[in-house]
């Protein structure tokens, strides 16, 4: 795959597709098959966010923010487009807002402001939880009280028990039925490995990549090739 065609390239976790942007090319995504080395484009929209593959490798997540209507486009790998728009008066977001996949695929998840607490442009806004929808039908389905924003599927552990968000101030574990901070983390930018373990890319210096545990105690770091160190690395589970 030649890197400089594209403006923006997204490996799915799974699978032989790879999500491909061209700044030229606003309203479309290019879905390139490495099996086959083709690149087929469809359009899905404007005043999109950055794509976003489901845990399975077979849809794109986008969040779209036109001034008409907030929500967000599930796209399939055959170009099948799926709009869902989104009620910001019932399900209220603020500050930083978009959509993520949860961890098994069924949803997606939208972080929820608190009305009932002051906000400052200084500061992230506060967060009561976030609310879950159905990725097919778009309608809500259970919500969880998060004091933060989850980065994406992997942010929960396998299990569902804990997940990893980014608070007001710091990266916080925290128990996913009842939002209960267990302890700061370095990142919330993390993939667990198992329930016990979670990787991420030291967020200062040269990036290195830490296995860790749920206190946040590093077990191994591991640098980069120096060719890395620069450029955005994407993990994912096995």
């Amino acid at each position: 795959m030649t890197t400089d065609r594209y403006d923006g390239i997204y490996p799915a976790p799974a699978g032989s597709l790879v999500a491909v942007r061209d700044d030229a090319r606003p309203r479309e995504i290019g879905l390139f098959d490495l099996a086959d080395g083709k690149t087929r484009w469809y359009e899905v929209g404007r005043a999109l966010t950055a794509p976003s593959w489901s845990p399975d490798g077979r849809r794109v997540l986008f969040t779209t923010r036109q001034l008409d209507h907030f929500g967000f486009i599930v796209l399939g790998a055959d170009g099948a487009r799926f709009p869902h728009p989104v009620d910001t008066r019932a399900f209220p977001c603020s500050d930083y807002c978009f959509f993520v996949w949860s961890r098994d695929g069924r949803d997606v998840v939208l972080q929820q402001t608190d009305l009932s607490r002051s906000r400052s442009e200084a500061a992230r806004h506060p967060r009561r939880g976030v609310q879950f929808f159905s990725a097919d039908t778009g309608r809500p389905t259970r919500f969880e009280p998060l004091p933060g924003d989850p980065a994406g599927p992997w942010s929960w552990s396998p299990d569902g028990k804990l997940v990893v968000v980014q608070g007001r101030e710091e990266p916080l574990l925290v128990e996913a039925a009842t939002g209960r901070v267990v302890n700061p983390l370095p990142s919330a930018d993390v993939v667990w490995v198992d329930d016990d373990r979670l990787l991420y890319r030291r967020p200062l210096g040269t990036g290195d990549f830490v296995l860790a545990d749920t206190t946040g105690r590093e077990l191994i770091r591991q640098p980069l090739p120096r060719q890395l160190v620069g450029l955005e690395v994407t993990i994912a589970p096995r």
